[in-house]
Parts: C-alpha cells; sequence; structure tokens
C-alpha cells in the first residue's frame, strides 16, 4: 500500500473520531432552540398558576422555578409583560393530596404517598394556537409522618416544585414527557381505586391516552373525598 493511500485512510479515521466525539458530546449551539418551540417563538411570559391548594407559596415558587428553567435553556427569554411575549405558559395547580400506606398503632397514617398534580397549557401567542394545552404532569414522593426518618414538609414541597417545574419546562422545550420509558410506557403510573384513592398494585389498564392518571378519574378535586393535606 503506498503512502498516500495510507495517509488517506489516517484522515479518515481521523474525521470520523472526530463525529464520533461530536456526538458523544451532543456539541450544539445553545441559542439555537429546539425542534419543538417554532423559530418565530423568542420571548415567553409565565402566568402564576391558579392555585386549588392552601399551600399560599406554590405559585410564585412554581413561576420561580419556571421562570429560572427557561432562561437557563437559551432557547428562550422570559418577559414580564404579556404584551412583550411571542408566546405564553400558564396552568393550574390542581391537587395536592396523601393516600395512606401504613398506619400508626393510634389509627394516624403514617407512611404515605404523597401527589401533586398540574394542568398546563403553552400559546404560540403570534399564531393564536397551542402547542401545548391541557397538559397534565405528576410528581409523587413516599414519606413517614410520624416514624424517623420523619419528612419535613416545607423541603418535600420544594423538592416536589423542582420535579414538577423540571417536567413542564422539558415538555415546552422538547413536547416530550421525561416520565415517558420507550420499552416499558410511563413510570410510576398513578393508579386509582374507585373510591378515588390511590393504590399501588398493577391493575386493568384505564389510561387510555397515556397521561399517567386514570381516566375515569380526571378531573377529580380535593372535595371528592381524597385525603388532604392542604389544611
Amino acid at each position: 500500500m503506498n503512502k498516500g493511500r495510507i495517509k488517506q485512510i489516517f484522515m479518515l479515521f481521523n474525521f470520523m473520531i472526530f463525529l464520533l466525539i461530536l456526538s458523544v458530546c451532543n456539541i450544539k449551539n445553545p441559542n439555537v432552540k429546539s425542534v419543538f418551540i417554532p423559530e418565530h417563538i423568542n420571548k415567553v411570559y409565565v402566568f402564576h398558576f391558579l392555585n386549588n391548594t392552601k399551600i399560599r407559596d406554590f405559585p410564585l415558587k412554581i413561576y420561580s422555578e419556571i421562570e429560572t428553567l427557561l432562561s437557563l435553556s437559551n432557547e428562550v427569554s422570559v418577559v414580564s409583560l404579556p404584551k412583550q411575549a411571542d408566546a405564553f405558559v400558564e396552568g393550574s395547580i390542581k391537587r395536592l393530596f396523601y393516600q395512606p400506606m401504613t398506619y400508626t398503632s393510634s389509627g394516624d397514617p403514617d407512611r404515605v404517598r404523597y401527589y401533586l398534580e398540574i394542568d398546563f397549557s403553552f400559546k404560540d401567542i403570534k399564531k393564536g394556537k397551542y402547542l401545548l394545552k391541557n397538559e397534565k404532569v405528576f410528581v409523587v414522593r413516599f414519606i413517614n409522618l410520624f416514624t424517623p426518618p420523619i419528612a419535613d414538609r416545607i423541603l418535600t414541597h420544594d423538592e416536589m416544585i423542582k420535579e414538577i417545574s423540571g417536567k413542564i419546562v422539558y415538555l415546552c422545550r422538547t413536547g416530550l414527557r421525561q416520565d415517558l420509558n420507550l420499552m416499558y410506557g410511563y413510570e410510576n403510573r398513578v393508579l386509582i381505586e374507585d373510591d378515588g384513592t390511590l393504590i399501588g398494585g398493577e391493575k386493568k389498564n384505564y389510561d387510555t391516552n397515556n397521561d399517567g392518571l386514570d381516566d375515569r378519574y380526571q378531573y377529580l378535586t380535593n372535595s371528592d373525598g381524597l385525603t388532604n393535606i392542604n389544611k
């Protein structure tokens, strides 16, 4: 094999290594928007979410977290007035409740499944259409109320707010859900018994629209007999 041919092979090999490094590191222009967000959307306004719970600081904390995450994405900027925006994010904090899993000797709930649900929409103002409409996102925590380690309720709230805000921003940027496992479907799917309480075991799949919630109970509120801790 002549030296020219060897040199060509060597250069081709180096080029392939370079492409491999680029793909592994996912190097890209941070100012280029994802495929999901239209090119004409550069400024987003975030409304304070409606609050159906009695935790007063939830809307402000969720607003601040969404605003921060959108700004850090480098895909859009967050503006302070709706008239400045190309799109907006709005939503409602639907439910915050727990379902007991174990009880103390006196009959009080101890180990519980703690659940937060939010509905939100992402609208293109310029074209007057929704990119996402009435999307449901939720987070679940398993905490102890009496048996150590006892959960810090405020810290748990903050953790749930960070997680659910991340899911909202991820959906706005990509149109995809973070909890979607392409092989197994939605992870940590929340199932609900006929009386409106959460369960942990496998049951018939009533989640036909794959949003992670039982289709028969999409519009439950805190007054539907669920155990609440919003007081």
